[in-house]
């Protein structure tokens, strides 16, 4: 009996071999299911063909009839398959590359592929189709694939199997870590087919819907759970190494601060990852950055990563301030001399939140420059300045005026204030002022002016650097109201010369 595909034989398809190897699997994969696959689903070679088969797994042949539209719709996160081609497409494919005619059967049916012609517009077109016999039903679903010159079609199934999660898979060691959002197991000796061939050797593998799908820099497998959908596309390619960090970005959205912790801890290499131009695709530093802000926001989790790292040291970034990172390169260099790592382990900034000390303040309390307080004409040169900052400055700088100190002892040197990083929800400022180191020289200057503009414009850095375009804005907003506050201006240099 003929089954009408209703498939023209020219249809553009360009799968490879491996692609229609890991379909035919993906058939039997999702007939049998994860916890039998191993032991139901067999490979065997005979007279050349190669046999996929299983026992007491019936497939209905209308699961490889329709086109466009799936009929594994049961149940959310079982099935692999969900776009209704797979089977139809890779029985095209063995057709058009002279790759053999697969034969499927089940139960008591038999599916052969077969050509036939259907008038379109009053022409002859060449239709795919099944040729469907009967057959005595003895308990095997089996697929046999024809001997071939070119292919070797067990070699390729073989490999496809380990695309496909389930415990016994010889690529997955024991199970270190369960939860319902992902299971974390440890990667076997066995080297990952097509490894070898790639600049850097794969480690470890991401799955999503129990598919192979990512490439990870360290030698454990992760199997994604719940809802992957929005992942999947008709050809589930190999992620490319930064969609599958934004994969695990989104998903950890969802996931428990002790999922989190186990994650950053595997991921120890990168604590210290650091993206080296503003568009860095090769970088774990923004994974990191999300694995330790869930875990801070659990007490009880973030103790027990107290309790067994407690020996962590950060450097902060650079800013758009020069003073702030001459202070940083000295603490960079100093930390090499001093070996810092030897005694703990230098990470990136974020793990502050986690209890991280600060290798600049270390440097700066072992270097320190004494400061002066202000003298009494001195604090009043500094409340004119601060008074009119803070009346024509239009956005908010500081919560209350940061203390201030005078140095004296460095003529050369410019005034600047001193800011630590912060994060608040809500609040567009990257930093808080800690501190204002004021040149002496500077409150003997009487071009006012010229000193307001300078630590105005320095004071507007606590909303990021001046590459950043909000910040900009900011100046230029700026601009307009010293043009409006012109006259308080006016007022204060006069005040400030008296």
């Amino acid at each position: 009996m003929l089954i009408p595909l209703e498939i023209s034989m020219t249809y553009p398809i360009k799968w490879s071999e491996e692609k229609v190897a890991r379909d035919f699997v993906q058939n039997f994969y999702d007939s049998i299911g994860s916890q039998n696959f191993h032991k139901d689903f067999q490979v065997w070679e005979k007279d050349g063909d190669t046999y996929l088969e299983t026992y007491g797994h019936p497939f209905s042949y209308e699961w490889l009839i329709p086109i466009g539209a799936s009929t594994k719709t049961a149940q959310e996160g079982k099935y692999v398959g969900q776009f209704g081609e797979g089977y139809k497409m890779c029985v095209l494919t063995c057709m058009q590359y002279g790759w053999g005619e697969p034969i499927m059967e089940s139960m008591d049916w038999r599916l052969t592929p077969c050509v036939y012609e259907e008038m379109i517009a009053g022409k002859k077109i060449k239709m795919l189709g099944y040729n469907k016999e009967k057959r005595k039903d003895d308990g095997y679903t089996r697929l046999i694939l024809k001997r071939n010159l070119w292919i070797n079609w067990e070699l390729l199934v073989n490999a496809a199997k380990l695309e496909f999660f389930y415990e016994e898979n010889p690529l997955f060691g024991r199970m270190i870590y369960d939860s319902s959002k992902l299971n974390i197991y440890e990667r076997s000796q066995m080297t990952i087919p097509c490894s070898e061939s790639l600049d850097q050797p794969i480690a470890g593998i991401m799955y999503c819907n129990n598919l192979a799908r990512g490439r990870l820099p360290i030698k454990y497998n992760i199997v994604l759970r719940g809802n992957m959908k929005q992942y999947d596309t008709r050809n589930r390619n190999t992620f490319f190494p930064v969609q599958v960090r934004n994969i695990l970005i989104h998903e950890m959205e969802t996931w428990s601060a002790g999922t989190c912790l186990m994650l950053l801890c595997l991921l120890e290499d990168y604590w210290n990852d650091m993206p080296k131009r503003t568009t860095d695709l090769d970088t774990w530093y923004y994974v990191i950055c999300h694995l330790v802000r869930q875990v801070a926001s659990d007490k009880e989790v973030s103790n027990l990563f107290l309790e067994f790292f407690h020996n962590l040291y950060y450097i902060d970034r650079k800013t758009g301030d020069r003073k702030t990172n001459r202070i940083i390169r000295d603490t960079e260099e100093w930390a090499k001399k001093q070996d810092k790592n030897k005694d703990g382990k230098i990470v990136n900034p974020i793990f502050r939140l986690l209890g991280a000390k600060s290798l600049v303040q270390e440097y700066k309390d072992k270097h320190e420059i004494m400061y002066d307080d202000p003298t009494e004409k001195e604090t009043l040169k500094l409340q004119i300045l601060f008074d009119a900052i803070e009346t024509i400055v239009p956005y908010r700088i500081y919560e209350k005026r940061p203390k201030i100190k005078i140095d004296r002892s460095n003529p050369g040197q410019a005034s600047h204030i001193v800011m630590k990083r912060i994060y608040v929800k809500g609040d567009r400022r990257k930093y808080e002022i800690t501190e204002i180191i004021m040149q002496e020289k500077d409150l003997k200057s009487v071009e006012f002016y010229n000193i307001f503009m300078k630590m105005a414009i320095q004071i507007t850095s606590v909303y990021g650097s001046g590459r950043c375009a909000y910040v900009n804005s900011l100046l230029t907003e700026l601009a307009g109201c010293v043009v409006k506050y012109r006259k308080c201006l006016a007022e204060s240099e006069d005040l400030w010369n008296a």
